[in-house]
């Protein structure tokens, strides 16, 4: 059996006893359901184990960590929600589009916060299970958001067709779905094929056959150019051609430039919600409430895909508003707030991912990679593009 080991700086006091649920309690509340009585002890070591490493969270750090959905899982279980990603972008030079969507406003007329948490798609807790699927729920969520915003027809689209159908060729991390992908993959996919509602395809947290007419067959079909801003900026590639994604209000996606925010908070405030990815550390599965430091995270190590949909203060001290696949019953229903530098001081603060391979490396791709920003959040930002009803 596999305990949890996560390496507590040394210098914390020990805080008082807090008295948590007990392991019945938790069974109960979870709705868990064993297969042996050798797996309940097990899981009740585990649950135990963990209990130990919650309160020394909470004695060294300013957040709260708690028991969440996780508690009851090993550290290498913990590892496997890790599914992010992120394609390897190209040097090649792109052409440049006058696009003129992201010449939204100066950078002094951002907000001093700002939320999209009144969304449906925000505030629904989402789940996925043990099925390294973050890239596809980071991508649906922020579909479904911009659903919300832009069309008359707001939906919630299926995850599983994303885990079954979007192609991983170039093995970016995984083999796909369940192994892994991206968020990119997945807004090209849909660019070309559409996607379903989430009662036309249910969430199963597990790998299933494509139907036929969901593979991808026409790789060519989207092109990628570089607006005056930086921003990639991925279309038809032919104008005025109507593909599968405009059913769902779809007209292209995204890709900010690498370790570079402005143009992504631009566009969060005008747009709505945007895919980010950042270092997960184990630690992060405690996670209750409170705006995590940096010391949550796994360095520059990125391995999981999230949503950021609002910035803001909470005592003078500034955070990024996240939601995360892991339940309502795990953070801020399902959400959590990581701290935030300013601008200059997130772009500048950087560190060489010296093992891509452990979450985000594609076939071929390169074997370090520069990454910026609180747990990595600006390296590889995307989003998708809606047309306004």
């Amino acid at each position: 059996m596999q305990m949890n080991t996560f390496k507590i700086e040394p210098g914390y006091t020990k805080c008082d006893d807090v008295k948590h649920m007990t392991f019945p309690q938790f069974t109960e509340k979870h709705g868990r359901a064993y297969r042996s009585k050798s797996e309940y002890q097990m899981r009740e070591a585990l649950y135990l184990e963990n209990l130990v490493q919650i309160d020394e969270l909470n004695c060294k750090y300013p957040w709260r960590s708690g028991v969440t959905s996780l508690t009851d899982w090993s550290l290498s279980e913990i590892k496997s929600l890790f599914g992010y990603r992120p394609a390897m972008k190209t040097e090649a030079p792109a052409p440049t589009v006058s696009d003129g969507a992201m010449d939204l406003h100066g950078k002094n007329a951002l907000p001093q916060a700002w939320s999209w948490g009144n969304l449906s798609a925000i505030q629904e807790g989402r789940d996925q299970g043990s099925c390294g699927s973050c890239w596809a729920f980071a991508a649906e969520v922020t579909m479904r958001a911009h659903s919300e915003i832009h069309t008359a027809a707001p939906k919630k689209f299926s995850v599983q067709q994303l885990v079954d159908c979007v192609p991983n060729p170039q093995q970016c991390g995984g083999s796909g779905g369940c192994s892994g992908a991206t968020c990119e993959l997945a807004f090209d996919y849909v660019m070309k094929h559409g996607l379903v509602v989430e009662d036309d395809r249910p969430y199963t947290a597990t790998d299933a056959a494509c139907p036929s007419s969901l593979v991808e067959v026409a790789p060519n079909t989207t092109v990628a150019a570089v607006d005056r801003f930086g921003v990639e900026v991925h279309q038809a590639a032919m104008e005025g051609r109507s593909m599968q994604g405009s059913g769902i209000g779809m007209r292209g996606w995204m890709r900010f430039q690498q370790n570079k925010g402005l143009e992504m908070m631009k566009a969060l405030v005008v747009q709505g919600p945007t895919t980010v990815p950042i270092a997960a550390s184990p630690m992060l599965s405690f996670y209750f409430s409170g705006i995590m430091s940096e010391s949550g995270c796994d360095g520059f190590t990125l391995n999981h895909a999230v949503v950021l949909y609002g910035y803001g203060h909470d005592d003078g001290q500034p955070y990024w508003q996240l939601k995360n696949s892991w339940g309502a019953f795990w953070g801020e229903q399902g959400s959590f707030r990581l701290t935030r530098r300013s601008m200059e001081q997130e772009e500048s603060h950087c560190g060489w991912n010296n093992h891509p391979e452990m979450g985000l490396g594609c076939k071929g791709g390169p074997k370090r990679v520069w990454v910026c920003g609180t747990c990595g959040i600006l390296y590889d930002s995307v989003m998708p593009r809606f047309t306004d009803f």
